[in-house]
């Protein structure tokens, strides 16, 4: 790629957020070929902002609400780096909601959602996760996201994303789901989403005060010897923030 095919981003070109979205519901339809996503925001803004830009790209629109009722076509415009919605409502803080669809199997940006081995993951840094979905995609929007993964288990045995994963179930159509809630807010570019037929292996750290904790790792099938380094390394790394910050696992 020549230099002059890139994007850069200077300094000089910096503003303040005016919008920013604090919650996140992500819903993943996972399909090799074409995966549905759904990005449910909670959107604040400046209080006589009439306008919002979302990131997005190489997305297949499908639809956009905003606090639950279709947006009229004459109130956005899509282009190649994103959406902006406008007649915003007056409040400060609405609702809005994106569908579309992606194709992980022909990105090969290596960058949002795509297909390695018959493994579904994700790299959003830096700033990938536009091309899963839109997204105010910048490292000063603080988003806590919780993620519900929709898939076959047959194909998809494990479907993992941030934080704890707090419900599992069926659909009525067969397709099950497993959904993670991660109770921190960060910037999007650390989202993570990765879905397969993967080893799981188990393991326990007791914190200072006696609490027992589990942790569990994923990987390829027949690499599970090699974990035994990054578990070790993961307590190591827990018991240090007990002695150097008293920092307790929550």
């Amino acid at each position: 790629m020549k230099a002059t095919d890139q994007t850069f981003n200077y300094l000089k070109d910096f503003q303040e957020l005016k919008a920013t979205t604090p919650e996140l519901e992500l819903s993943f339809y996972l399909d090799k070929n074409k995966t549905k996503v759904i990005s449910h925001y909670k959107v604040i803004k400046e209080k006589d902002l009439e306008e919002v830009f979302f990131n997005g790209e190489k997305l297949d629109f499908s639809g956009v609400q905003v606090n639950g009722k279709e947006w009229p076509k004459d109130s956005f415009e899509i282009t190649d780096n994103g959406i902006t919605l406008s007649n915003l409502p007056k409040e400060e803080a609405f609702e809005v909601t994106f569908t579309n669809f992606i194709n992980p199997e022909k990105n090969t940006d290596l960058e949002g959602l795509y297909v390695s081995g018959d493994i579904l993951c994700t790299q959003n840094e830096p700033m990938g996760f536009r091309k899963i979905t839109y997204s105010i995609d910048r490292p000063d929007n603080m988003v806590k996201v919780t993620t519900k993964i929709f898939g076959n288990r047959k194909d998809y045995p494990f479907m993992l994303s941030n934080g704890n994963k707090i419900d599992s179930g069926k659909t009525d159509d067969g397709l099950e789901h497993d959904t993670w809630e991660d109770p921190f807010p960060k910037p999007l570019y650390l989202f993570a989403l990765v879905a397969g037929d993967l080893a799981e292996l188990s393991d326990t750290y007791t914190t200072k005060t006696g609490r027992k904790i589990d942790l569990k790792f994923y990987c390829d099938h027949g690499a599970e010897k090699r974990c035994d380094f990054a578990i070790e390394s993961l307590k190591k790394a827990m018991r240090w923030d007990e002695e150097r910050f008293r920092l307790e696992y929550d």
